[in-house]
């Protein structure tokens, strides 16, 4: 059983951990993967177990039982169990296999989150009278407003904006439903329906949530070119936090369409230093994205906060990477205060290179930083973006060139994750099982 959950746990974790970019501090080292196998040493079976006969015949029912009785002993474990693997199934489209196994769940709370969130599940298939009818059934009033929450936004995400209307309107938590609010004015605006979107967002009375409206609206018009008309509504934003945030968003989308004296004109009207700061950075970037590198450090000078300036010469560093010249790269990245930050920049580009399928530049990028810790998680992540673009002998290449041997368990078990995924079970075992081994091993 130890070398089962073992093994379990590893494939759960390459399918639970993402890696988030470009945020600082966001790979994940080994040792935490170690601590967080111990954690969710219990966790991981049922997940895994959930996908695997989610796939098989639905004649298998019964073996969902199963899986949660040789889980966990306790009522409360099993009902925890039995929920999450209702999800997992009603995700893969086994609605029937789910509401059977959350029919079961004795624990009432445990039942109605199980119910909520299959109701979710049906509507995200287009399933919406289904998806109402079981929402209807849910007798806990919070689980219920957010299973018409999740209803609505799908309804809003469809098109079907008076049928959202509509059900937004019997959410009797004002904060599920004013969300749900949000995300249609959203849509409206996508849908060139400003004048409705934007009477919306003004009839929602939380003056905090009506600053989120009218943040994603502006937002919606910047990345729809409407610039002009963005700009006017950060008028209405009383927020001064919030309103600079946009302001700091229109500012780089105006850079981005070479408007660079526009933009630089705005980022210099922004009262608040740090998003002035924050404001020339994405400008910076931008410069730098269509190869005006000599204008990006120029401008990457004047900045004056440190973490503005780092977030500018990662961009840069970024560009001049992705563009083959990694000894200007390197010698940039130097210029990153504190020194501590240069290796964690230099993995996080050598990352985002990764995830845009450069991956040479990726590896020698990665190969140069000269923090074990840092090179060892840049590698990982970088592996397992090559199996998940079907690059497995890649990833299994750099797999082999890991120091940590927890940290070559972690990819073979990404490796096995994306095929099993692609169905290619014999060989996933063949790598699950080198995993395990390494594991037993240290």
């Amino acid at each position: 059983m130890r070398s089962q959950n073992c093994l379990l746990t590893l494939v759960s974790l390459s399918s639970l951990l993402i890696t988030s970019f470009p945020v600082e501090g966001a790979i994940i080292n080994p040792p935490e993967l170690r601590s967080r196998s111990e954690r969710k040493i219990l966790q991981a079976p049922f997940l895994f177990k959930a996908k695997k006969l989610a796939k098989e015949a639905s004649s298998r029912q019964s073996n969902f039982l199963v899986v949660v009785a040789q889980a966990n002993e306790d009522d409360f474990g099993k009902a925890q169990a039995m929920s999450e693997i209702a999800d997992q199934l009603a995700s893969l489209g086994k609605i029937d296999q789910a509401l059977q196994l959350a029919g079961e769940i004795k624990d009432e709370s445990y039942k109605n989150q199980a119910l909520s969130r299959i109701a979710y599940q049906l509507a995200s298939l287009g399933k919406i009278d289904q998806a109402l009818q079981l929402a209807g059934e849910i007798k806990d009033e919070s689980y219920k407003n957010w299973a018409l929450n999740r209803i609505t936004q799908e309804l809003a995400l469809l098109g079907k904006i008076d049928q959202a209307l509509q059900l937004a309107g019997e959410i009797k938590d004002e904060s599920y439903k004013n969300e749900a609010l949000i995300i249609i004015a959203g849509e409206l605006t996508s849908a060139g329906k400003i004048d409705q979107a934007l009477q919306l967002a003004r009839e929602i009375k939380d003056e905090s949530l009506k600053n989120s409206a009218l943040i994603i609206i502006a937002g919606k018009l910047v990345s729809a070119g409407k610039i002009d008309q963005a700009l006017q509504l950060t008028s209405e934003i009383k927020d001064e936090s919030p309103k600079n945030s946009v302001l700091i968003f229109i500012a780089g989308a105006l850079a981005s369409v070479g408007k660079i004296d526009q933009a630089l004109q705005l980022a210099g009207e922004i009262k608040d230093e740090s998003s002035k700061n924050w404001a020339l950075s994405r400008i910076a970037g931008a410069l730098a994205s269509v190869g005006k590198i000599d204008q990006a450090l120029q401008l990457t000078r004047e900045i004056k906060d440190e973490s503005s300036k780092n977030s500018a010469l990662r961009n840069i560093v970024y560009q001049l990477a992705s563009s083959g010249k990694i000894d200007q790269a390197l010698q940039l990245a130097r210029q990153i205060k504190p020194e501590s930050r240069i290796n964690i920049a230099l993995s996080v580009t050598a990352v985002q290179l990764a995830s845009s399928q450069k991956f040479d530049q990726a590896l020698q990028l990665a190969r140069q930083i000269k923090d074990e810790s840092g090179k060892n998680s840049a590698l990982m992540d970088i592996a397992s973006l090559l199996a998940s673009s079907g690059k497995i002998d890649q990833a299994l290449e750099v797999a082999q060139t890991l120091e940590n041997k927890f940290s070559q368990a972690w990819v073979m078990a990404r490796i096995a994750d994306e095929l099993i995924s692609a169905e290619q079970t014999e060989r996933a075992s063949r790598f699950l099982n080198q995993a395990l081994e390494i594991v037993e091993a240290n």
